[in-house]
Formats: structure tokens, sequence, C-alpha cells
């Protein structure tokens, strides 16, 4: 479940990333690599 959620947020971030990023954080404000996700996607961009 939790596999598949993350390509589901992959997958968005290639359709609408800052969106995407944004909603990821709202979904997990507890969310330990929340800069590193952030940071990741910035470099892979």
């Amino acid at each position: 479940m939790k596999r598949r959620n993350l390509s589901v947020k992959w997958n968005s971030l290639r359709y609408s990333p800052c969106k995407a990023v944004e909603k990821v954080i709202l979904l997990n404000p507890k969310h330990k690599n929340k800069e590193n996700y952030v940071r990741r996607f910035h470099i892979s961009q």
C-alpha cells in the first residue's frame, strides 16, 4: 500500500511538480524526509 502511494506521488511529480511537492508535504505534515524529498526533486529537475 505504501509503495503504491509513493509511485502515485512520484507520477504526480512528473505532471505538476510544485503542486505535487506541496501535496506530499500537506498530506504528510510529520514527514521526516520532507526536506530531502524537496531537495531530491530539485536535483532531479
